[in-house]
């Protein structure tokens, strides 16, 4: 988690990025990329953040269905400015409130 991140849509202050986390098949649909969020939702509060967001692929529409499904909204898309394929270029942005 990266405190004091503003997203790179809206800009709001007080808040905390989360970075891509990839899970190796073995390792996928064990509830752990859960886990790991509510770690950093505890966190969140503990250091009276406002929300965290996080960047997830526009082709990952499984990932981006998970994370709606645990409270996320998307705000925005972000072009990657760097060198890639185009279907891969667009990044959706999503933020979650951080509940007291």
């Amino acid at each position: 988690m990266i405190d004091g991140s503003l997203d790179p849509i809206e800009f709001r202050p007080n808040g905390a990025e989360l970075p891509r986390i990839y899970f190796l098949g073995a390792a996928q649909r064990m509830g752990l990329g859960k886990r790991l969020l509510d770690a950093a939702l505890e966190r969140a509060r503990a250091k009276k953040l406002s929300y965290v967001w996080l960047d997830v692929m526009a082709s990952a529409s499984w990932a981006r269905s998970a994370y709606t499904k645990w409270g996320f909204r998307k705000i925005g898309v972000k072009r990657n400015s760097k060198p890639m394929k185009d279907d891969l270029r667009d990044m959706i942005i999503m933020t979650k409130d951080v509940e007291p």
